[in-house]
């Protein structure tokens, strides 16, 4: 993943900062939960991930309500859209009970039913999905090579579970 890197640097500080500012903006009371939404300033080369906001996982009991996380990820969205940025929607492939298997490749048939992004997300014709069967959105999809086109240096990564989704 180095040229996703700023030019002479191994590591994401610009990225980093971005992910920081995006959280920022998800934190219930945050920026995000009042009437006018704060302006988006990005990177040219900046994308935004959005990992597993869908049924399956979603439908487990949770801490945070749903409905707002999904809301703040649309908002999130759309101020990418808007920049003309890439939007990435990532999909967990899941067996009919929800699980998503080890190792990587799942055991059995995915459920598409199950997969399914939270139709709040507005999922618009630009965006770029892909459906991964593991942990990682980059391991065995289409992803590296999505953002190496689009010349994407900078990444915003936001998912529910930042412990399993996001961090892989």
């Amino acid at each position: 993943m180095q040229w996703l890197a700023p030019p002479g640097r191994s590591h994401f500080t610009g990225s980093l900062l971005l992910l920081i500012c995006a959280l920022a903006l998800l934190i219930p009371g945050g920026p995000v939960a009042s009437e006018s939404p704060p302006e988006l300033v990005l990177d040219a080369r900046a994308a935004l991930i959005i990992v597993d906001l869908q049924k399956s996982i979603l439908a487990r009991p949770t801490l945070e309500p749903v409905d707002a996380v999904a809301e703040r990820a649309r908002r999130l969205a759309d101020g990418f859209r808007q920049q003309r940025l890439p939007v990435v929607l990532v999909r967990s492939a899941t067996q009919p009970r929800g699980r998503i298997q080890q190792p990587h490749r799942s055991s059995g048939p995915p459920d598409p039913a199950r997969s399914e992004l939270l139709p709040s997300l507005s999922v618009q014709r630009s965006d770029h999905v892909i459906m991964k069967e593991g942990w990682s959105a980059f391991s065995h999809t289409d992803l590296a090579r999505y953002l190496k086109r689009h010349d994407v240096t900078h990444v915003v990564i936001l998912g529910y579970s930042t412990s399993i989704a996001v961090e892989s």
